[in-house]
């Protein structure tokens, strides 16, 4: 028996097809930790489950869970494997996707982090410890060495709180996190977007959110990902559909954030936020008037883009509120 840390990975399937086994060996064979996977089956039909369990039929690190409810998808999946792991003992938790290899120091890294930081900050307080993915093709072949550098994401180190609010640089397959962090943030509520956005900014605002800039997970781009990494060249190029769909998505989007935002302001915690005026200030704007949400996009969402975005941002923020209601 060895006294490796015990860490609990939160592994969402459906239909995973050979890359859940490969996935889940990756985990198992992870250097100085000691893995153990809680899989939640979405309703698989593809028999990946199954294979999985003759393969591991002995093993006393993998536990299942088969959704037996009508609520279906990535978030509801994430959602209920937290709340799973709130009746668990283990103190250290990871979210893992069903597609990926990791590589095999990806926890001990990230936990190595998390053990300093709660060292410096106590054990109490809510931290999270992210990194880096490298970008792969199915059969595993590079694509990009850095996945923030291909999708164009900003630095996460320098990313503000402000920008944390409507712009998430945080992945969940990265995650390593403490028990605080979980028991802060879930049940995750139905304004949370995503699962690793909700949690990446519940600990912005109550903790600690750390990066390691390391790609320390392959990311495996086959067509059918839940969330998948487009090029920066390929988002911005005019010639391409995808520019022109964020910028008919975003106002939407925003919307949605600010109702995530207003979801993270009402969590009871024993301390204030860190960053209270910027949460509520953001969770307030859809109730300001033209002037002051003109001024928000404009001065902080826009900052620092060219001047075209900046007028584009004012033009969203101008018409949030009409977007607003007709989501309802």
């Amino acid at each position: 028996m060895n006294n490796h840390p015990k860490i609990s990975v939160l592994l969402a399937a459906y239909n995973g097809g050979d890359y859940l086994s490969v996935q889940v060996a990756s985990i198992l064979e992870q250097r100085n930790v000691e893995p153990h996977i809680l899989i939640r089956d979405d309703g698989s039909t593809d028999g990946s489950i199954e294979a999985l369990q003759k393969k591991y039929v002995e093993s006393e690190q993998l536990s299942y869970i088969k959704n037996s409810t009508s609520a279906r998808g990535h978030l509801a999946n994430f959602s209920a494997l937290c709340l799973e792991a709130l009746d668990l003992e283990s103190e250290y938790f990871a979210f893992s996707d069903q597609d990926d290899v990791w590589h095999s120091n990806k926890l001990s890294l990230c936990y190595e982090k998390l053990v300093e930081l709660e060292a410096k900050y106590s054990s109490k307080m809510p931290i999270l410890v992210h990194c880096d993915l490298r970008v792969v093709d199915k059969k595993l072949n590079e694509m990009a060495p850095s996945f923030i550098q291909y999708q164009g994401i900003p630095d996460p180190v320098t990313h503000s709180a402000e920008a944390f609010l409507h712009q998430n640089v945080a992945t969940g397959c990265t995650f390593v996190f403490n028990r605080a962090l979980l028991e802060l943030a879930a049940p995750i509520p139905e304004v949370a977007i995503i699962h690793d956005w909700w949690f990446a900014l519940v600990a912005k605002f109550y903790g600690i959110v750390s990066y390691i800039d390391l790609p320390l997970i392959d990311y495996r781009q086959h067509g059918g990902n839940s969330i998948g990494a487009i090029s920066v060249e390929k988002q911005r190029n005019v010639f391409k559909s995808h520019i022109y769909r964020a910028l008919l998505r975003y106002p939407a989007h925003l919307c949605d954030s600010v109702k995530q935002a207003e979801g993270v302001s009402n969590i009871t915690s024993n301390t204030d936020s860190f960053y209270c005026n910027e949460l509520s200030t953001f969770s307030e704007i859809l109730n300001k008037n033209f002037y002051h949400r003109i001024k928000y996009g404009f001065s902080i969402l826009g900052k620092p883009k060219p001047i075209e975005e900046k007028l584009y941002y004012s033009f969203v923020m101008l018409i949030s509120p009409i977007i607003n209601r007709m989501s309802r």
